[in-house]
């Protein structure tokens, strides 16, 4: 019952939150539609302004209560000011967190990933090996490998051809991944110039080493 009031304050404040950080940039800059997708949730379903919202009803009804109950016991009012703080961050604190944890899983992905790649990609080339790739990780994983299923919506919006590695730079940017990014470009290039794939892969793993994660390549 209480989330469930909680979320009808949300969608009531939702409207006028969105019109306060248009006229507050500060507040503005600190979550819009790209943070929202590098946290792996869907602008649509998550707004900007609904973020917003629940700064203020966090912040705002735990500073409320904090003053209701100060008439009683004045001490409690000590105690809303920073609880009120923590729930105006809360909101914004959490897709941070999100972000990070996709990130980290992202990067750990990342270079089992070349490694099933590069075999393939001898035989049947890169795209059509990313492509495989990351659909048998997909289904072994039951859905739940993460660059699977980014490489895979992928190729879902762009097919397989030039434009999907310019697709995977556009995963990597909304991500904020830079090595992800850099796979991309290099695939990319490799295959636009005919680089070998084994040099590819020799240039993402010093890549990889560089960045700290260690890969081993049999």
């Amino acid at each position: 019952l209480g989330g469930t009031v909680l979320l009808d304050r949300i969608e009531v404040v939702a409207p006028l939150a969105g019109r306060l950080a248009r006229r507050m940039p500060s507040l503005a800059s600190q979550i819009n539609e790209a943070t929202i997708v590098r946290a792996g949730l869907d602008p649509a379903s998550v707004s900007p302004a609904e973020v917003y919202a629940a700064k203020l009803v966090l912040g705002g009804g735990i500073l409320l209560v904090g003053v209701a109950l100060s008439a009683v016991v004045p001490i409690v009012f000590l105690i809303a000011l920073p609880a009120a703080f923590a729930g105006y961050v809360f909101p914004t604190e959490y897709l941070g967190y999100r972000t990070r944890k996709r990130q980290a899983e992202l990067l750990g992905e990342l270079p089992d990933f070349l490694a099933l790649v590069r075999p393939l990609a001898v035989k049947s080339g890169l795209e059509h090996a990313v492509a495989e790739v990351s659909d048998a990780l997909h289904e072994s994983s039951g859905g739940r490998h993460l660059l699977a299923e980014q490489v895979r919506s992928a190729v879902a919006a762009y097919g397989i051809g030039s434009d999907l590695f310019d697709a995977l730079r556009d995963i990597a940017t909304a991500a904020d991944l830079e090595a992800l990014d850099e796979l991309a470009a290099s695939l990319g290039s490799a295959r636009r110039l005919g680089k070998g794939v084994s040099e590819v892969h020799a240039e993402q793993e010093r890549a990889l080493r560089d960045a700290g994660m260690e890969v081993i390549y049999t």
